[in-house]
């Protein structure tokens, strides 16, 4: 079975693509930073500089599903930069999407 995490997925975005994965019979671990709002029973609570290439270990993609707002719009590339240097060496593949909101 494909296993994957969706960082972000408590947002608009992250919220539809889990709740898709699940249909279709995906194993999906939501990296959330509020468990309450969780859409899927599988989560990590992480802030995105907090999750650890341990955290992604044994996954078989990593999809970044943030999505930032306003003044939020330049962590879009540090977060990437930090998602992309804790997955080297990892099997798991980064799929990334960039939402901007205004």
């Amino acid at each position: 079975m494909l296993k994957i995490a969706i960082i972000g997925a408590n947002g608009k975005e992250g919220s539809l693509i889990a709740k898709e994965a699940e249909n279709r019979g995906i194993d999906v671990t939501s990296i959330v930073r509020n468990k309450d709002k969780s859409v899927t029973s599988k989560y990590l609570v992480r802030d995105v500089y907090s999750i650890t290439s341990e955290d992604l270990k044994g996954f078989d993609a990593v999809v970044d599903a943030l999505g930032f707002f306003g003044d939020m719009v330049k962590e879009y590339v540090p977060s990437t930069e930090h998602l992309i240097d804790i997955m080297k060496g990892l099997e798991a593949r980064l799929l990334s999407r960039f939402f901007v909101y205004e």
